[in-house]
C-alpha cells in the first residue's frame, strides 16, 4: 500500500517492547520521542485522545486488547497501530491523522465514534488501512461516518498532491451509513474490501478533486456502492 512507498513504515522497528496497562503509562510511552514498540495489555480507558509521536508501533497483547478513546497523529511520521479494539468513547474520532505521513492501520476493530472512525486530513500522506473492521453498535445516530480523506469540500487546496491512501481487506460492517471511505483531493486505492452495512446511504464517495481506483470489492446488500 501507499504506506510502503519511499522510506516505508516501520514504526518502532526492533525497539524492546514496553507493556502498558493503564492510561498514564500509555500516554507517556506514546508521547515520548524516539522509536518505541508499545504493547497494550487489556482494555485501557484513555478518557479522550492520546497523541502519538513518530516512530511508534502500538499493538495489542492479544485479541482482547484495546482502548476506549482515540489515537491522534499530528505532524508526525512512521506510526503503526495494529491488533487492537478501539471504541471511541469520549474521543470524537477514534483515529485521526493530520499533516502526518507513513501511517499504517492494521487488524483493528474500530467502532462507535461520535464523529469519524478514521479521518485522514490536512495534508496527510502515504497511509495504508488494512484488515480492519468498522462498525457502529446502534443505527440511531445520523452521524455514522466511517472514514474521511480530506475535508472541507473543495476548500483545502494544500491537500492537492497528498492524501495518498490504500484501503485493502477491510470490513465495513453493521450500521455504517457512509464514507467507506469518502475521498476529496486525495488518491485512494480501494481493493478486496467487504461491504455489508445494510440500510446505508452510500459506500464509497469521492469529489472535490479526489480520485479512486476501486478493484475486487464485495458489496452485499448495500445501497449505492
Amino acid at each position: 500500500g501507499f504506506a510502503s512507498i519511499g522510506s516505508g513504515t516501520t514504526g518502532g522497528g526492533d525497539a524492546n517492547p514496553v507493556v502498558v496497562s493503564n492510561n498514564e503509562d500509555l500516554r507517556a510511552a506514546a508521547e515520548a520521542s524516539g522509536p518505541a514498540v508499545i504493547v497494550i495489555q487489556g482494555t485501557i480507558d484513555t478518557q479522550g485522545v492520546v497523541q502519538v509521536s513518530g516512530d511508534k508501533t502500538i499493538r495489542g497483547e492479544d485479541a482482547n486488547s484495546g482502548i476506549v478513546g482515540g489515537f491522534a497523529m499530528d505532524r508526525v511520521s512512521n506510526v503503526i497501530i495494529k491488533n487492537l479494539n478501539i471504541e471511541a468513547g469520549e474521543a470524537a474520532d477514534a483515529l485521526a491523522s493530520t499533516r502526518s505521513d507513513h501511517i499504517w492501520y492494521d487488524h483493528l476493530n474500530v467502532f462507535d465514534a461520535a464523529d469519524g472512525l478514521l479521518d485522514i486530513t490536512k495534508e496527510s500522506d502515504y497511509q495504508t488501512v488494512s484488515w480492519c473492521k468498522f462498525s457502529y453498535s446502534s443505527g440511531s445516530s445520523d452521524h455514522r461516518l466511517a472514514s474521511l480523506v480530506s475535508s472541507g469540500g473543495g476548500t483545502q487546496p494544500d491537500d492537492e498532491g497528498k492524501l495518498r491512501v490504500t484501503y485493502h481487506h477491510n470490513w465495513w460492517a453493521e450500521n455504517v451509513d457512509q464514507r467507506m471511505p469518502r475521498v476529496m483531493y486525495g488518491e485512494a486505492h480501494i481493493y478486496n474490501n467487504f461491504f455489508d452495512s445494510a440500510g446505508n446511504s452510500y459506500c464509497i464517495g469521492f469529489g472535490s478533486y479526489g480520485s479512486v481506483l476501486i478493484q475486487s470489492n464485495y458489496f452485499k446488500g448495500v445501497k449505492n456502492p
